[in-house]
């Protein structure tokens, strides 16, 4: 195990016409939930509640403009293409987010620092990786 480790490495990765294309981004902040439902018929016998879905969400955010990365997720119109991939690693571990939605697209021009392309997003499926 890395004690030093200051972040994660991640890849946003689009299926395109012309075969994958993969950027890395230097931030991620996400959250995976858990849908719980409480039975309604209890005897005792059964558990009280059970999982009935799980959602992701989150925020990755890229130093510089990366003009690739804008060309690579929007169409001709503006909107965001399909097959979008999310993958997070680190020392102990990553997640790989998959049917990825983009929310919005930001980008931040500051006067004396980078500029910084952040883009919120929510998943359909998500699942651990290198545990």
């Amino acid at each position: 195990m890395n004690k030093n480790e200051t972040g994660k490495d991640g890849e946003l990765t689009v299926q395109t016409d012309n075969g994958t294309r993969t950027v890395p981004f230097t931030n991620a902040d996400y959250e995976i939930s858990y849908d719980i439902a409480e039975s309604e018929f209890n005897d005792e016998m059964e558990k009280p509640s059970a999982y009935t879905g799980k959602r992701a969400s989150g925020t990755i955010e890229a130093e510089g403009s990366k003009a690739e990365l804008k060309a690579l997720l929007m169409d001709d119109q503006g909107m965001p293409v399909e097959d979008i991939r999310i993958e997070i690693v680190g020392s102990e571990g990553g997640d790989r987010f998959t049917e990825v939605k983009l929310e919005s697209f930001g980008r931040e021009f500051p006067g004396g620092d980078k500029t910084t392309t952040e883009i919120p997003f929510q998943a359909d499926k998500h699942r651990p990786v290198n545990l």
